[in-house]
């Protein structure tokens, strides 16, 4: 059977939803060797994945996860990564931010896939655990507000598919649909994407599998996030529809900044950079980035009208202290309950 969907694909067809979480099943139950994963998801990438082929592999890779139960007011937000441009992470400094601006923050994610600056790369440069029990996530969210949840820790088939994606040697499904396979069951998410094809393909898969509201981001030059060096163009999603829009800096009377003039790094050197930032000593640049995208999860959640608005709130819980003690708080309640 597999074979057929392998040849399907390098035809250039498309699979409905329900096929594909069928042809996820089938490997991630080792019942297709690696080559041939392999040449599916090449062939799968060439032809250029669905929003029903993305929706169907990340509702079976959630059916296997490790689950953690959640509030339901929980927001999510990342990216799917692939800019190939020196980063800072701007999605696991705006958690801190939105969280102490009252909205209960479950990030998932991972370490970086070809250099040590992934989220869960920087939370270790900050000291703080990330391989943690889902109990204690679940604490974490109540007493804290924020947790993070390590992808590899809460996805143990994921595993299965390493030496195929490997064998790949490129970008497959499997880099989409990470972002959309929060075991926390989050409603609300921010997802950002490196590239602008890929942006109806996120929002439509956000829709398949039930976001109640979400944003999809492409900003310049290319990031997987609300961007400060132009314009970003936003998908907001909803069961009823999807809506597209540009954000321009101007409607927040950010200033734009050259992306290359940005402080990035790997996890050290970004760790110094998230310092600064609790301090409200970080490059204006990176405090408006950081702002703007915790001001989109603000107006994401409703905790805002607008973005713009969001920003404005996201620029005065890092200035008056609220972040910090946010992150301060956290830090200090995983060093009272990690054994």
């Amino acid at each position: 059977m597999f074979d057929e969907y392998l040849n399907r694909a390098r035809s250039g067809e498309s699979f409905s939803e329900k096929e594909a979480a069928a042809i996820a099943w089938d490997i991630f139950e080792s019942n297709v060797n690696d080559r041939a994963v392999a040449d599916f998801l090449v062939a799968l990438a060439q032809k250029g994945e669905t929003a029903a082929e993305v929706a169907g592999f990340a509702s079976e890779l959630v059916r296997r996860a490790l689950p953690v139960n959640a509030p339901a007011t929980c927001v999510d937000l990342c990216g799917t990564g692939g800019s190939d441009l020196a980063r800072f992470n701007v999605s696991t400094a705006a958690a801190f931010v939105a969280a102490s601006c009252g909205v209960p923050i479950a990030k998932h994610g991972n370490r970086g896939s070809r250099r040590p600056n992934g989220a869960f790369d920087l939370l270790e440069a900050l000291g703080i655990p990330i391989e943690l029990p889902p109990k204690l996530i679940e604490e974490c969210l109540a007493q804290v507000g924020v947790a993070f949840i390590f992808a590899r820790m809460y996805h143990p088939g994921m595993k299965r598919v390493t030496q195929a994606r490997k064998l790949a040697g490129r970008r497959t499904i499997f880099n989409l649909i990470g972002p959309l396979s929060n075991p926390a069951g989050v409603t609300h998410q921010l997802v950002g994407t490196a590239d602008a094809a890929r942006l109806w393909v996120l929002g439509e898969a956000l829709q398949r599998i039930g976001r109640t509201r979400a944003l999809v981001v492409y900003g310049d030059p290319g990031i997987d996030e609300f961007s400060v060096s132009g314009k970003s163009v936003v998908l907001e999603v909803t069961p009823n529809g999807i809506i597209e829009s540009e954000f321009q800096l101007s409607e927040a009377g950010i200033e734009r900044v050259d992306y290359a003039e940005l402080p990035t790094g790997d996890c050290h050197d970004n760790a110094i950079v998230f310092y600064q930032l609790l301090d409200d000593k970080a490059p204006q640049g990176i405090r408006d980035m950081v702002a703007l995208n915790a001001g989109a999860v603000l107006y994401l959640s409703g905790h805002t009208r607008t973005i713009a608005e969001g920003y404005r709130a996201a620029s005065d819980a890092i200035g008056d202290g609220r972040m910090k003690k946010k992150f301060v708080t956290l830090k200090d309640y995983l060093a009272d309950n990690v054994r």
